[in-house]
């Protein structure tokens, strides 16, 4: 049985995604004297009150749903050619224990991240708009709480029209069980293969390399590879945190080889939405 069919699932999930949360910020040009500010900062915007239509309100009326998180704009930093917007982001659903992580330690080897402590949203593409002119930005990595623009040197708060989340990233477990055979690559998801690189036997047991290949955008840093059924006694994934596991079966290796993809991964939820003109305060 390929994983094939399991990567059908998720996209229809993604698109139902995708059609609830797609979601804009929009930016009042009132200007607020923060005494903790840096003075260098030419100009701090509040962001007005905006609530999600129909919605609960979770942490304020703010917030702008992100799948099972919020995120909550706090202020837009200018500072030169440089432009900063600073936001809370609030998890409301936890990951199953099921979508443990994995993370490589030089000294260590892998250690296991609890699901509780995994980010579950992460929004990584924004654009802002000064003048009519559209502006790509980002956040940096996942922990960050600020999205970053290049704007023209002398853009102060009352050019900026508005900023808007493009895209943002949902955590989702997977458990996708798949059969393999010696030699053989199987897609267990969209992009995502498994191949059998090297069986090796020894006296009592089979120790069977696998490698999981994945697009450049994909990241295979949370999941895990297991065998399904008693026999398969262990999964050691390589050191230096390549992608490649060293199964163990106890007797003769049955085939085909009955294994499981688990953990968790990014899901990808596109806005591609166009503002509409006046949308911004």
């Amino acid at each position: 049985m390929k994983g094939s069919s399991v990567s059908v699932g998720i996209a229809a999930a993604g698109v139902a995604i995708v059609a609830a949360f797609a979601s804009f910020l929009f930016f009042s040009r009132d200007t607020i004297a923060d005494a903790d500010s840096d003075p260098a900062v030419q100009s701090t915007t509040t962001i007005p009150v905006v609530a999600a239509a129909g919605g609960p309100v979770y942490v304020e009326t703010s917030e702008i749903p992100l799948g099972p998180a919020v995120l909550v704009p706090q202020m837009l930093e200018i500072n030169g050619t440089s432009a900063a917007l600073r936001f809370d982001l609030v998890h409301l659903s936890p990951v199953l224990d099921e979508a443990n992580g994995w993370r490589w330690q030089p000294f260590n080897g892998w250690d296991v991240i609890p699901a509780a402590e995994l980010p579950t949203v992460f929004a990584d593409q924004w654009t802002m708009v000064v003048n009519g002119e559209e502006i790509p930005g980002g956040v940096a990595n996942v922990d960050a709480r600020a999205a970053r623009f290049t704007v023209p040197e002398g853009t102060v708060e009352s050019d900026v029209d508005a900023i808007r989340i493009d895209r943002y990233r949902i955590l989702y477990p997977v458990d996708i069980p798949f059969e393999i055979e010696p030699d053989q690559s199987v897609e267990v998801l969209d992009g995502v293969t498994a191949t059998v690189i090297q069986i090796a036997e020894q006296l009592g047991s089979t120790i069977v390399r696998i490698e999981i290949v994945a697009p450049p955008d994909t990241d295979m840093s949370h999941a895990d590879l297991a065998g399904l059924g008693p026999q398969w006694v262990s999964a050691v994934r390589d050191i230096g945190g390549a992608d490649v596991w060293n199964l163990t079966y106890e007797g003769e290796l049955a085939q085909p080889m009955n294994l499981t993809l688990r953990g968790s991964m990014w899901l990808d939820i596109e806005s591609g939405a166009i503002l509409p003109s006046g949308s911004a305060r």
